[in-house]
């Protein structure tokens, strides 16, 4: 016989519910409880979710949506279903929330912090060699050149190789990975067999992954706390956020490749060849925008002159750093 008013509330399911604080605090939350209600805010930069304790309804970032599980109160303690997490994965754009880095209704771009700087080859390759230079000193020198101009401007720098030494390109990724770098940039120069092109070139990755690449990306990501995904980084998630991250990567090194073209274009009589999409290993393992920069011919003699020369080192350096710190006014 069922006495109404003495029934007792389940205890929730750990399997499928977490504590409200403990959620919102591995999710990077804040938690307000909305007067005269029992709606609760969770939020950050980037997600504003709004449930409420015995309803299946939340919003997020003002967009309604449905959950499996309601929330609920126990022992005068809230309780939100794990699932919730996919809310923050899955969040709408919000013109109040803009993303991180975005400059969507007049939002700043937060300036770099730390940029791995890849100089190309080096010990026993020594990439391609023209009369008389060899390309990974060339890199290795224009490298130098951009670290010291974006470390005067209060940017942390960390490079790939100091020296003439060999790193395998996997590892030069997994240097920049490793150290959470916010962009990542490879110095190269280019050659051909007739000696007679010229000019500078830029890449980025396209998103033509071999399914090798993208097991080892997966292998390798740290998911970024706002994407929700700190406590469990299962593969339908890190698979999600791989997506999230690769669309966010290929803008932002479009832009990139964009700014750091104008400002070499304005140091060099060189030819500008333009920016385009590559194929290159070491950015495709990487998880931050990038560029690639071809800074001109070491097979042609003219160029090989010029590259040789420590002022134009020099001012190739600081073009590269001050197209990237052009985009953050």
């Amino acid at each position: 016989m069922l006495l109404f008013g003495c029934a007792r509330a389940e205890a929730p399911d750990p399997r499928w519910f977490s504590g409200l604080y403990t959620f919102a605090i591995a999710h990077d939350l804040r938690v307000e409880k909305l007067p005269g209600t029992d709606s609760y805010k969770l939020a950050n930069d980037r997600v504003e979710l709004v449930i409420v304790a015995g309803s299946n309804q939340i919003t997020a970032n003002g967009q309604p949506r449905m959950l499996a599980r309601s929330p609920m109160v126990y022992q005068g303690s809230v309780y939100v279903p794990t699932e919730l997490e996919n809310h923050i994965v899955f969040a709408p754009p919000s013109p109040a929330i803009p993303s991180p880095g975005s400059t969507r209704g007049g939002a700043r771009r937060k300036k770099p912090e730390l940029v791995v700087i890849d100089p190309g080859h080096g010990g026993k390759d020594a990439g391609a060699c023209g009369r008389f230079l060899k390309e990974k000193e060339i890199n290795l020198a224009i490298a130098l050149e951009l670290g010291r101009y974006l470390t005067a401007r209060g940017v942390r720098v960390a490079y790939t190789r100091e020296d003439d030494r060999f790193i395998p390109l996997d590892e030069r990724a997994m240097i920049a990975n490793k150290a959470g770098a916010d962009l990542f940039v490879c110095i190269h120069t280019n050659a051909t067999r007739s000696g007679t092109a010229r000019g500078f070139e830029l890449y980025y990755v396209d998103d033509k992954y071999s399914s090798s690449e993208r097991a080892k990306w997966l292998r390798g990501l740290s998911i970024p706390a706002r994407y929700g995904c700190r406590g469990r980084q299962d593969e339908l998630i890190r698979t999600i956020v791989y997506s999230i991250l690769l669309e966010e990567g290929k803008v932002a090194s479009r832009e990139l490749v964009e700014s750091v073209k104008r400002s070499m274009d304005a140091v060099t009589a060189s030819p500008n060849r333009g920016g385009r999409p590559g194929p290159w290993r070491v950015m495709r393992l990487v998880h931050m925008p990038h560029v690639f920069v071809e800074v001109g011919f070491v097979s042609n003699p003219e160029e090989e002159r010029q590259l040789s020369s420590l002022s134009y080192r020099r001012s190739l350096g600081e073009a590269i750093g001050k197209g990237i710190l052009d985009l953050y006014p």
